[in-house]
């Protein structure tokens, strides 16, 4: 979960960040945005005793929705539904990847190390794809 909130924190600062240097040209498009409470809110809850499943409009056929326990008076995220699910537990093990790259890319903008919203996102690609700029070459050792 830790994972889960810093890369939706970094893709935030992004966001922040390209849309004061960029304008609306740099604002992420919609599906790189990630907005839990937004989704929270406006989905349709199933209850069932002490048991609560979230249909997210926009994720209505999840096999693995968010879920809640009611504990006294109170509904608590059930994170173990998160477990099972096989894409969040292929997707763990590069969060802390795409939150370097994110954040390297937002302090990249504010630094203002690119001309243009299609360098800091062809950035972010390469950033996401493991292959931040090469390191430089080594020396030649035969030489």
């Amino acid at each position: 979960m830790k994972g889960l909130s810093d890369m939706i924190q970094a893709f935030k600062r992004l966001d922040a960040a390209s849309t004061k240097k960029f304008g609306d040209e740099g604002k992420l498009p919609k599906e790189m945005s990630i907005d839990l409470a937004g989704d929270f809110t406006n989905s349709e809850e199933k209850i069932n005793g002490d048991t609560a499943t979230l249909v997210l409009k926009n994720k209505p056929d999840d096999q693995f929705p968010p879920t809640l326990k009611k504990d006294g008076d109170n509904w608590k995220l059930d994170l173990t539904n998160m477990d099972k699910d096989p894409a969040a537990a292929a997707m763990a093990p590069m969060l802390p990847v795409m939150v370097k790259g994110l954040n390297t890319v937002a302090k990249n903008i504010d630094d203002g190390k690119y001309k243009n919203v299609g360098e800091a996102m062809a950035d972010l690609q390469a950033q996401m794809q493991g292959g931040a700029a090469p390191a430089a070459a080594a020396p030649d050792a035969t030489k």
